[in-house]
């Protein structure tokens, strides 16, 4: 560890030094704090320096009267040319960096940081093998993931939750009962896809197919870390169906289809926006034989988020599959396997 460290603090001292002059060109509150924080301890105060940035706008071209992000040269619609006054900003507008930041925060730095305090403290062991210690560190990653989001929308951008489609609107039991009657296509979907893989893998490497199941064996155990091995352990139970049913899919939900989709769809076609949405949902998940599974999953989530405008169908979808894997965890292992 310790040959790394010189080319730690150059990175600091470079991060500090473009914090330094950025912040003074935008005239951001608290520069020299921020300075003084990002060269101490960049890794947590520069991705929430990069959040509280200033963000790009969202304009109307005033020819054709449709959305486009500042700056840029021709309107996408009708190649207009967009000169300085001709923009008048409605909204700010998020970028994928943006995004990349909160998952960082969220599922890598806070989560360690907090569990090697803890460590520290001798509250959790170091592995994280006690089902507190795994239940402790998802929780502050999928809390941590949903509070610094709705932050992030909120103060930083000054936006609505309406305006990624969490309101209760005439459409809202209509996107309950479109997420619920789609469990049984997704679930079938998900089936598909995984023994699609695994056949596909086995073909390709057939003196590796040993391997390959017990891969796919090792990534259907893992939510099982997450969840008591008896029902009856009342609060163990709770507590994971409120992270794993609740919490983690309206924080993912808000994330990858709020924040990502949204920012790929501001910019790039439908098709591209859905595929690159699945392909950023499918990484963060870090599995590999499951990896074209949440990736269709993620498509399907973008899409109907896309065609519903709202968020309430993907959540409710989300949901009931976390849900459905549930009670065939526990009552149908053969079949979730």
């Amino acid at each position: 560890m310790s040959e790394f460290l010189p080319f730690l603090l150059i990175m600091q001292l470079v991060s500090a030094v473009f914090v330094y002059f950025e912040s003074k060109r935008f005239k951001i509150p608290n520069r020299i704090l921020w300075v003084i924080g990002v060269a101490l301890f960049m890794p947590f105060f520069f991705p929430f320096y990069m959040l509280i940035r200033p963000k790009r706008v969202i304009f109307v071209c005033q020819n054709c009267s449709e959305e486009n992000v500042y700056p840029i040269e021709r309107c996408r619609n009708c190649n207009d040319e967009i000169t300085p006054d001709k923009v008048v900003p409605i909204r700010t507008q998020w970028g994928l960096m943006d995004a990349f930041m909160i998952l960082i925060l969220s599922f890598f730095l806070l989560p360690m940081g907090l569990a090697g305090v803890a460590n520290r403290l001798g509250i959790v062991d170091k592995e994280l093998s006690s089902w507190g210690s795994i239940f402790a560190f998802n929780f502050i990653g999928t809390t941590s993931l949903l509070i610094i989001s709705l932050w992030f929308l909120i103060k930083i951008c000054k936006r609505s939750l309406v305006d990624i489609g969490l309101s209760r609107d005439n459409k809202l039991y209509r996107n309950i009962l479109i997420g619920i009657a789609l469990v049984i296509p997704a679930l079938f979907l998900s089936y598909a896809v995984e023994e699609a893989t695994i056949k596909s893998l086995v073909i390709i490497a057939p003196s590796q197919a040993e391997k390959i199941y017990e891969m796919q064996a090792k990534e259907h155990s893992i939510p099982g870390e997450i969840w008591p091995d008896d029902t009856r352990e009342v609060g163990k139970f709770l507590s994971a169906g409120l992270l794993m049913i609740i919490l983690a899919p309206i924080a993912e939900e808000i994330m990858f289809r709020g924040i990502i989709y949204n920012a790929l769809r501001i910019k790039r076609s439908l098709l591209t926006s859905l595929i690159l949405s699945g392909f950023i949902f499918a990484f963060v998940h870090g599995q590999a034989i499951h990896f074209g599974e949440i990736f269709v999953i993620g498509v399907l989530l973008a899409y109907i988020y896309e065609r519903t405008k709202s968020l309430i169908a993907p959540i409710t979808l989300h949901i009931v599959l976390n849900l459905a894997f549930l009670i065939a965890w526990y009552y149908f292992p053969s079949l979730y396997t």
